[in-house]
């Protein structure tokens, strides 16, 4: 190698924030290299300027030194920033014209502006496809979203208690199309039984250091973990919307959450809690039947709905993915009221 490039990868080690005498550093190109060399030869230079100006122990020429390399600082701050305002021209080509009739702060803010819409939109779709969801037409769910009064949405008698549970029907039955949900929980058996709690315990420890073992295991840990998650949040909630104690305890007794516990005991445990989301499907729409609502409380009905027949599905799948097996545990019911709906989402 060349006396000279040696010495330039020595500046290109104090360029880099490394030092003179240091091994030579590696840079992605040949350009990084060079820029590394010339602001380390720069540092150098500065550092020799500096001790010659302490040397003579001068005031003013130790001040003057000292404002030199912080204007030379500056500018070179400045330099760099405008290379990234002209590479973020190129990127955006419809700002320059912008930036031509009225400057730089100009092309920032149409620049959030943009930024700031693209968000506005990608929300808006969110709230579409939530409603369309719960079972709106997207047509209706547009109107909704522009704060139409619902005598206007629903002129065609669409809000009626059977074409809202049919619609939500039908969109959970898309749901579970496009997600496969049986196949998430074909394998749930992996996730009990001793020798699944043993494999669980030594990916824990396994999980840190990169590898896990039974990866099978893990997945369907985590999917019993997460169907665990949605039983909780759609049935700890009392009908007032508040979260229930009781129900949140006497719920966590029913939850297979151990891996040790048997294929069996866990599908045992499924079915009981399926049965209290089974009631809880039909009081909502026994409430939805029972014309007591207010079209605002409808919504909250049909979106509440779809959420319970999601996890219902989903619960519906598990069972399937465990052992035929049945044992003698006894079934458990969560009340879920009389019958009556006036305390439910009722103005």
């Amino acid at each position: 190698m060349a006396i000279g490039k040696r010495v330039g990868n020595r500046f290109a080690n104090i360029g880099s924030g490394g030092n003179f005498f240091g091994d030579p550093k590696t840079f992605e190109s040949e350009e990084a290299r060079k820029l590394a060399s010339q602001q380390g030869f720069q540092r150098f230079a500065d550092a020799l300027g500096m001790a010659a100006a302490y040397e003579t122990g001068d005031a003013q020429r130790i001040a003057l030194a000292q404002q030199g390399i912080q204007q030379r600082k500056i500018q070179q701050k400045n330099a760099e920033e405008e290379k990234k305002y002209k590479a973020f021209l190129e990127e955006f080509p419809e700002l320059k014209k912008i930036d031509e009739a009225f400057g730089r702060q100009a092309v920032y803010s149409a620049y959030q502006a943009n930024k700031n819409a693209e968000a506005a939109a990608l929300e808006r779709e969110r709230d579409i496809q939530t409603l369309v969801g719960a079972g709106l037409t997207k047509e209706q769910a547009l109107l909704k979203i522009a704060n139409v009064d619902d005598k206007f949405i629903f002129t065609d008698n669409q809000n009626t208690p059977e074409k809202i549970i049919k619609g939500v029907n039908e969109s959970v039955e898309n749901f579970q199309e496009e997600s496969g949900v049986q196949d998430v929980y074909s394998n749930l058996g992996e996730a009990f039984g001793p020798v699944d709690a043993l494999q669980s315990g030594l990916s824990a420890v396994t999980r840190p250091l990169g590898f896990e073992i039974e990866s099978e295991t893990n997945q369907a840990v985590r999917a019993r973990d997460n169907l665990n998650n949605e039983i909780r949040a759609n049935l700890v909630d009392d009908y007032t919307g508040r979260p229930n104690v009781f129900l949140l305890e006497k719920i966590e007794g029913l939850l297979p959450t151990w891996s040790a516990t048997s294929e069996t005991d866990a599908r045992e445990r499924y079915e009981n809690l399926k049965s209290n989301i089974d009631a809880r499907v039909k009081s909502l729409e026994d409430g939805l039947k029972g014309n007591l609502l207010s079209d605002a409380n409808k919504e909250k009905y049909r979106n509440d709905l779809y959420k319970t027949r999601i996890v219902q599905g989903k619960l519906e799948a598990a069972i399937l993915g465990l052992k035929n097996n049945k044992s003698s545990l006894d079934t458990q019911n969560i009340e879920y009221g009389s019958g009556k709906f006036d305390n439910y989402y009722k103005n």
